[in-house]
């Protein structure tokens, strides 16, 4: 076995060996196809690696079409006989047949590794970047000695970067409202007081509020939604009321956010954050009951930075 290989497989075995539960073995066209694909299952789960690959050579070969019999062939056959290119094969098999690419490219991608082909890796890394973020790959490769050799590759960071979930410009829109924050009306009397601070990797603001004059607290989340291109906000109180606070949407206008309950709720509500000179950030409520065709302000406050 490539020496390479045996220091290395452990990594990305506990990283796909992991996540089996996710994938289901496909349907048996018979009671000994099922009885195979079971027995299979048993080996890979006891890392009884020559037999495992004996088993879903013996399955791929039955059920052609099996995207998961293909995947853990490939494992096996990596594990059991350090055999990069017939590992390879059956990665891209499994991928052809609709398996996960964040699963089958990553042991592409580090079956190019162990070969020393850091060209093609690279070029896997990208193919597998293009499906989107992946924080499992990032862990993946993070914890992997074997990658520790491209950490200053500018290429390769950028490719950490594209699998990273919550790294785009988008998700740091909302960040100037990030802080602990001392809240006061436009008269200068403290309102209440405010903590916002980055969670879940970057992918989350979360918000915890508390009023001055005691009793009410509340919190929210805030999020971008890659999908739709638009923020959202969703916050609670601990009146229990949910009714009262429907979820806001909407995004940045001239440099300020502007999130909206929609014109399905009644009254209509709009929310803005605005930058204000001196670091403080200007928080106002509007509502409609016309559809949006003229507001009314029911909240307005201003946020100072607490220092420290």
């Amino acid at each position: 076995m490539n020496s390479g290989l045996s220091r290395s497989l452990p990594a990305v075995f506990a990283f796909c060996l992991a996540f089996f539960s996710v994938f289901a073995s496909s349907p048996a066209t018979a009671q000994d196809d099922s009885d195979l694909a079971t027995r299979a299952s048993a080996a890979i789960a006891a890392a009884e690696w020559v037999e495992a690959l004996k088993l879903y050579s013996e399955l791929t070969t039955l059920e052609p079409d099996n995207a998961v019999a293909w995947y853990r062939r490939g494992l096996s056959t990596m594990r059991a006989e350090g055999d990069t290119s017939a590992g390879r094969s059956a990665f891209e098999k499994a991928l052809e047949l609709g398996f996960s690419p964040q699963f089958a490219l990553f042991g592409v991608a580090k079956s190019h590794v162990v070969d020393g082909d850091f060209k093609a890796a690279m070029r896997t890394l990208e193919r597998l970047a293009a499906e989107g973020p992946s924080p499992l790959v990032v862990s993946a490769m993070a914890s992997d000695e074997l990658f520790d050799q491209f950490s200053s590759n500018q290429r390769f960071q950028e490719i950490v970067k594209s699998l990273t979930p919550c790294m785009s410009a988008e998700y740091r829109q909302f960040d100037f409202w990030i802080g602990k924050w001392i809240v006061k009306n436009p008269s200068g009397q403290v309102v209440g007081t405010n903590t916002v601070a980055e969670s879940m990797d970057g992918c989350l603001l979360t918000e915890n509020w508390e009023s001055a004059a005691g009793g009410q607290k509340g919190t929210s989340m805030n999020y971008y939604d890659r999908d739709t291109g638009t923020w959202s906000q969703i916050y609670r109180d601990n009146s229990g009321n949910i009714t009262q606070w429907p979820e806001l949407k909407g995004g940045l206008v001239d440099g300020a956010m502007v999130l909206d309950s929609g014109p399905d709720t009644q009254p209509r509500s709009r929310w803005t954050w605005s930058m204000e000179d001196g670091g403080r950030v200007r928080q106002m409520a509007e509502n409609s009951t016309d559809g949006g065709d003229t507001w009314t302000v029911v909240w307005d406050s201003y946020y100072n930075p607490v220092k420290n």
